[in-house]
């Protein structure tokens, strides 16, 4: 025992003292799980929604990864990210909630892959300098009852906005499942066709029925054959009452004998006497007519399924001013309808005929183009005083179109200042719109046989730094494109004590208004010769807190010679309420939201997001978003130095780094030891040596 005491007392002994120690905390710390996400937007931390999501679960969900393995950069990332995002899934979620991984070199995997709907995908490789395709799985599968959503991970950047899509789309799944449970009847996807627009020579008018028939074939195993497919070839009547009804285009001609007749083309999702529209119709591309939203249809037909039929936040929507049509895919919003319909629905509210319903806690007026009764305004008022949140797309110009009678001429137009009245909401709460468009300089650039580079100065392209980093709204966001938008004087809001004031985002320093002659032709324009009229203009601010009403009283009360009196009128808010003006209605239109991947969806979605209390799926979204774009004023030599910097410089400074510390280490090394040992013989030696 003697011996065994003595030998734990040397050296050797205090190494399998160590080697114990390291072991016996192992064995401790292997019952707990700790992680620290020191990345700045907490890209590897569960938010609480997605928490809430997955520990509420009733029934048994599961999510089945089908991923190749082995895969080259960035595929491999998505994995890895992939992986550490679900096992954070894992340790926040209730029993039934199950991450299935399949090995998906075993060909019984691959099989029950196909059974789901899961398709390979073609990716680009990099191998001894050579780029080739490869297929590869990448997808998840959410598995509910009877219902199933499948996710393709495949995009480069798929990591951005992963926990978003996989929370949402376990939501859906679970709400789909239990609504079809009851569902009456079958859904109905309606294509509208008239036969005879084909005469016409319409671009891809054509391939209509194909991808129809292939959509609905993948539509209907997904919502297990519950929907049903019907085509109608409408008359000229029928296509002006689908026009009226559901926003359907329709296109006019004249027949040999002067007969003028109408045809029309569009989907509807219907179940009983719920009709909903799908973004699909002809747009005029100069040239020729063509058929647009055959490439995201069967999306827009699973969005408006969804908004059919899963029970989703109702957000209010102002009509009866010409605001943008919701049902309109060439002018209208359409599109931004089907963005948000995966967990919000709009409701139109005609404020001349009834009230803001109690349980709707958002409004968004989009575009008005005719002034508002003082009536409507105070209801509006008296919502966001009682503690409702305001989104307003505001218009400063109108574009009126000449009417043509050939349907191949391009029609001229002319834009007129835009009096809706609501000025008087804003000023009240310290916002004040000016006349005029922003131009800027740093804007959307194309080229052009003719002219060369065009700048689109009205179309400004606000970079990470005119965007507010601080705000969940636009943080992480690289740049965004606006077009046609007013400047905002919010310095009275500023004022108030009252309220929080966010600049959302701005144009640059290179920025100026014009008020004469506005127009979308961008030759009209050039930068002024006087710079001193330049500067940042502010195109988007939020406004929280406590507001005074615009009104005194309520202007529909009337004189009561009975004498009794009524005292509902609201003068100052009761609750903290929320105002988000965005001084143009553009964002919410094909002009500018045409692809899901743009950054103006983003920018929507989270703006939506947040005026609906939803502030973690802000954050969700833009999770390991890479939107950081070098300014377009920078030189091609700097952008290429920044380059190289970014591919090698870094590895060079770290190196350089690092045999500097190296050689202080020695020298510092030396000097004690010849200055506290001067006759160790190495040191002796090693100078004799030299």
């Amino acid at each position: 025992m003697k011996k065994v005491i003595e030998w734990l007392k040397n050296s050797k002994g205090n190494i399998l003292l160590l080697i114990i120690l390291v072991v016996l905390v192992n064995l401790v710390f292997s019952k707990f799980f700790v992680r620290y996400d020191l990345t700045g937007p907490k890209s590897y931390t569960l938010s609480e929604s997605s928490r809430e999501a997955v520990k509420t679960i009733e029934q048994p969900l599961s999510l089945k990864v089908f991923f190749t393995k082995s895969l080259p950069s960035p595929y491999s990332d998505t994995y890895t990210y992939l992986k550490d995002l679900l096992s954070e899934y894992e340790n926040a979620a209730n029993s039934n909630f199950k991450v299935e991984w399949y090995d998906m070199d075993k060909e019984e995997n691959k099989k029950i892959a196909s059974n789901f709907g899961v398709n390979e995908v073609r990716i680009q490789q990099i191998e001894k300098e050579e780029a080739s395709l490869k297929n590869a799985y990448m997808s998840l599968v959410v598995s509910y009852g009877d219902q199933s959503e499948v996710l393709y991970l495949s995009d480069s950047n798929e990591t951005s906005g992963l926990e978003y899509k996989i929370t949402t789309t376990i939501s859906k799944v679970i709400s789909s499942t239990d609504i079809l449970a009851g569902l009456k009847g079958k859904v109905r996807i309606t294509l509208y066709k008239t036969e005879r627009l084909g005469d016409f020579n319409i671009a891809n008018f054509d391939k209509i029925d194909s991808v129809v028939d292939q959509v609905y074939a993948n539509v209907s195993k997904k919502f297990g054959n519950k929907v049903e497919l019907v085509k109608v070839n409408p008359d000229s009547q029928q296509s002006v009452d689908l026009k009226k009804n559901y926003g359907i285009v329709s296109l006019n001609w004249k027949e040999k004998d002067g007969t003028i007749n109408t045809g029309a083309l569009g989907i509807t999702v219907s179940n009983g006497d719920n009709v909903y529209p799908v973004a699909l119709g002809i747009e005029n591309a100069i040239f020729q007519y063509v058929v647009s939203g055959l490439d995201s249809l069967e999306d827009n037909i699973n969005y408006s399924i969804q908004n059919l039929l899963s029970k989703t936040t109702v957000i209010g929507y102002v009509t009866g001013h010409g605001e943008n049509d919701l049902n309109d895919s060439r002018t209208g919003s359409a599109n931004f309808s089907a963005l948000i319909s995966d967990i919000y629905s709009f409701k139109e509210i005609k404020l001349a005929e009834e009230e803001i319903p109690v349980d709707i806690k958002c409004v968004v007026i989009n575009g008005s183009k005719s002034e508002f009764t003082d009536a409507e305004l105070y209801k509006i008022d008296q919502f966001v005083l009682k503690g409702g949140n305001l989104i307003v797309f505001n218009d400063s110009y109108q574009e009126i179109q000449q009417q043509s009678q050939n349907m191949y001429q391009r029609p001229q137009s002319q834009f007129i200042a835009v009096e809706n009245g609501l000025s008087k909401l804003l000023d009240a709460y310290g916002l004040k719109i000016e006349k005029g468009w922003v131009m800027d300089d740093n804007c959307f650039k194309r080229n052009d046989q003719n002219y060369g580079e065009v700048k689109f100065y009205m179309v400004p392209q606000l970079r990470k730094e005119d965007l507010n980093q601080n705000n969940v709204i636009t943080k992480n966001l690289g740049f965004v494109l606006f077009s046609s938008a007013s400047a905002i004087d919010s310095s009275q809001a500023r004022n108030n004590p009252n309220v929080d004031v966010t600049v959302l985002a701005s144009t640059s320093s290179h920025s100026w208004v014009e008020s004469q002659n506005i127009s979308m032709n961008p030759l009209y324009y050039a930068p002024p010769s006087d710079k001193s009229i330049m500067g940042a203009k502010d195109i988007s601010v939020l406004v929280e807190g406590k507001f005074k009403s615009a009104f005194e009283k309520n202007p529909s009360e009337e004189e009561n010679t009975s004498g009794l009196t009524s005292d509902t009128h609201i003068s100052e808010s009761v609750q903290r309420g929320k105002v988000l003006l965005i001084s143009t209605s553009t964002p919410t239109t094909p002009l500018l939201l045409t692809s899901i991947s743009e950054p103006i969806v983003i920018f929507l979605r989270n703006a939506v997001d947040y005026m609906n209390g939803n502030e973690d799926f802000c954050s969700m979204r833009t999770k390991n978003l890479s939107l950081n774009a070098l300014r377009s004023d920078i030189s091609d030599g700097s952008k290429t130095f920044y380059k190289w910097f970014g591919q090698i410089g870094l590895a060079v400074l770290v190196a350089v780094a690092g045999l500097l510390v190296l050689l202080a280490r020695n020298k510092h090394r030396n000097a004690i030891r010849e200055k506290y040992n001067p006759d160790d013989p190495r040191f002796v030696q090693k100078k004799s040596d030299e």
